[in-house]
This record gives C-alpha cells, sequence and structure tokens, in this order.
C-alpha cells in the first residue's frame, strides 16, 4: 500500500538483524513468510527515541490551539487515507 521498494525492507531487515535490533523466525503457518520480533536491545532505545519524538512533537506545536491541533491531527489522517488508497 505504500509503494516501498521490498530489497531496500529486505536489506533493512538484513541489517537490524545482524545489529541484533530483531530475530527473524519462519512462520508456523506459513514456511514461506518469516515472523519478525524486536529484540531486548531493541525495546531499550524504543523508549529513548519514543521520548525523542514526544519530545519534538511537543515542539512543533507549542503555539498551536488546542483546535489548531485538532484540525492539523485531523488534515494527516487525511493524508495518510490519500498515501493508502
Amino acid at each position: 500500500m505504500l509503494k516501498i521498494d521490498k530489497g531496500s525492507v529486505a536489506r533493512t531487515i538484513k541489517q537490524f538483524a545482524k545489529e541484533e535490533y530483531i530475530t527473524r523466525m519462519v512462520s508456523q503457518e506459513d514456511r514461506r513468510q518469516y515472523c519478525i520480533y524486536p529484540t531486548e536491545k531493541a525495546r531499550e532505545i524504543y523508549t529513548k527515541i519514543q521520548g525523542l519524538a514526544v519530545q519534538s512533537e511537543s515542539r512543533l506545536v507549542q503555539n498551536f490551539t488546542d483546535i489548531e491541533r485538532e484540525i492539523l491531527k485531523n488534515l494527516l489522517d487525511k493524508v495518510i487515507g490519500n498515501i493508502c488508497t
């Protein structure tokens, strides 16, 4: 739906596995598929990244009113909807 290059995704997943951020396991339902799980290393940095994302978002909309924030959220939801169609 997002038109992401399969090769690029495969390279990224391979790199994350090499750096021990994810583990790949063959799916029990479909042996052609892999299930991807975050490692403890990934969970640790996720918390840090999530905190930075919240700080960045707060800084981006710091001068917005509550109504402006709601309008922005609705518009971004529409943009995402357009991407997925």
